[in-house]
């Protein structure tokens, strides 16, 4: 063997040594204060999910499409062997929707049965004191899905904050009242 490839093999060997122990360190301690977001990009706006609402996050899956389906249903996707509705955030937020989203959003606790919202793009996990999530004042139209309430300020950047759970509860409410 040469030098060269002696010290890749080295090098290998500490890096799998420091990835093995880094699972064995104790994490940095979280604040009661803290609440982590997922920074996701939906059509052309930028948003914050809750991630105590968010179940799982999938990329790149096959969403097949329904035959009469309203325009914010993208169709079914097949998610750790489930098979969810997939709603566009960004048109139930109000956002184009220029192209087909390519990530989902798997809503955790959503009651009767899953469902998974997609979003054209994930820009990050933010863990941040509750004071960077900041009120923000807005109304509701009858039958529409209820506005961001809360901003997340992060990185210089304010983003809504999307409550998963809320829209499921809005999408449950429309769905009962034209069956």
């Amino acid at each position: 063997m040469t030098t060269q490839a002696q010290a890749l093999a080295g090098r290998a060997a500490e890096l799998r040594r420091a990835f093995d122990l880094s699972f064995a360190a104790p994490g940095l301690a979280a604040s009661r204060d803290d609440v982590a977001f997922l920074a996701v990009r939906a059509g052309t706006g930028s948003f914050a999910l809750a991630l105590a609402e968010v179940a799982g996050v999938q990329v790149n899956a096959i969403i097949t499409p329904l035959p009469g389906a309203p325009p914010d249903l993208l169709g079914l996707a097949c998610v750790r062997g489930t098979i969810l509705p997939v709603y566009d955030l960004a048109r139930l937020l109000g956002c184009p929707s220029p192209t087909p989203p390519r990530w989902l959003a798997v809503a955790a606790g959503a009651g009767t049965s899953p469902v998974a919202f997609g979003f054209h793009g994930y820009e990050g996990l933010a863990r941040v004191s509750r004071a960077q999530v900041v009120a923000e004042v807005g109304g509701q139209a009858p039958g529409e899905p209820p506005p961001p309430r809360e901003v997340l300020r992060h990185g210089g950047i304010a983003r809504p904050v999307v409550h998963l759970a809320a829209l499921v509860a809005a999408l449950a409410n429309s769905n009962n009242g034209h069956g």
